[in-house]
């Protein structure tokens, strides 16, 4: 029961379908990336990434972190800027985001440019 409800409605980057997700997230969805384009976001976090602990004791939150997008279109540095409230949630994104997070990275008439990037992922179950 509880994978089904997992892969149905977990929130924003963890749900099987982000459209679903999305418009039904309590909470707002952050995306920023400096000019920098996103190659494979689907892939960052998937439904199986929710704590298992967060989810026996029924966790929810948003945590938004932030990092540098490197010229050669890496994240790195990443921290929590605003926590979920759970030391569980919040050790989830950073790890997978560096791990997993590809980009074009911004340009400017020299090339490749460094820049910033801002990125909140939900977690929640629904009622």
């Amino acid at each position: 029961m509880h994978k089904i409800l997992l892969t149905a409605a977990l929130g924003i980057s963890l749900c099987a379908s982000a459209a679903f997700a999305q418009n039904n997230s309590p909470w707002a969805r952050v995306r920023e990336y400096g000019g920098a384009t996103p190659k494979n976001e689907n892939r960052w976090l998937g439904a199986f990434d929710y704590p298992s602990d967060a989810l026996r004791k029924g966790q929810q939150g948003n945590v938004i972190v932030a990092f540098d997008i490197t010229v050669d279109g890496r994240a790195k540095n990443c921290v929590v800027e605003a926590s979920s409230g759970s030391p569980s949630l919040d050790g989830v994104p950073c790890r997978l985001i560096e791990r997993n997070a590809r980009f074009d990275p911004a340009s400017n008439e020299n090339g490749p440019v460094a820049t910033k990037g801002r990125y909140s992922v939900a977690f929640w179950l629904p009622n």
